[in-house]
């Protein structure tokens, strides 16, 4: 059952961002087939001031080699999982070392943001002994980069990322769907690569792909759209 339409079973009235989240609640609701329920009354807020972070314009390095990369991830759950599922940690540990050994390879400044909760919390990351490794708050991590990778999507520093003028990269590993009235927003905004499983189910990228997209990605930073969405213009 979608996450949205668990939380309004029980309501009577919803309030949410803005009149395009407004919107975008009732198409998805509506659009459920086979759904009889009373429909709350869901109404519009003047926007959620948690993703507006306000950060200092910086041009993009002339050099590619000089654009600063930060990497965040979600947390590792041990036993437990998510509404909808992620990778076991083992899993994702490799996956995680995959990709900053190829963002290494092709930039001169990457460093990790590990999820401050989960099973790791008050524990150094297991990789912190090979690069870098952010422990500050978002807000203030994100002045000295200028491309954030991000590999998946229910996590609320990434919609605080697109509310502000730094390139986003998202690599999709085919675990949580976008729904369409954000798709073409989503995609205008943030440049997408496709993961990749082998025969043993261990996602990868291609090194290339993922370099090309933070470059490409310092060319779609209009945060207008998700600015409207989340924080009411």
């Amino acid at each position: 059952i979608p996450y949205y339409l668990i939380e309004m079973l029980p309501t009577a009235r919803f309030i949410t961002f803005s009149n395009p989240a407004v919107k975008n609640l009732e198409s998805n609701v509506l659009g459920l087939s086979g759904t009889k329920f009373s429909m709350p009354k869901i109404q519009p807020g003047a926007g959620d001031p948690t993703f507006d972070i306000r950060l200092p314009s910086i041009p993009p390095p002339q050099d590619r080699r000089k654009i600063r990369v930060l990497y965040l991830n979600p947390a590792f759950r041990g036993i437990w999982q998510y509404p909808t599922p992620l990778l076991s940690d083992q899993v994702y540990l490799e996956f995680q070392l995959h990709v900053l050994s190829s963002l290494r390879r092709e930039f001169e400044t990457v460093a990790l943001r590990p999820h401050p909760e989960g099973m790791l919390r008050g524990y150094e990351h297991p990789l912190a002994e090979r690069l870098k490794v952010e422990t500050r708050p978002l807000s203030t991590a994100l002045q000295d980069y200028d491309v954030i990778v991000f590999d998946y999507r229910r996590t609320s520093s990434l919609w605080q990322t697109v509310c502000t003028d730094r390139g986003v990269v998202f690599i999709d590993l085919d675990l949580d769907p976008i729904n369409d009235p954000c798709r073409k927003g989503f995609h205008d905004r943030v440049e997408s690569i496709n993961a990749h499983y082998d025969e043993a189910n261990q996602p990868y990228i291609n090194q290339a792909q993922l370099g090309l997209a933070v470059e490409r990605c310092l060319e779609k930073r209009d945060p207008s759209f998700f600015r409207e969405l989340l924080l009411a213009g």
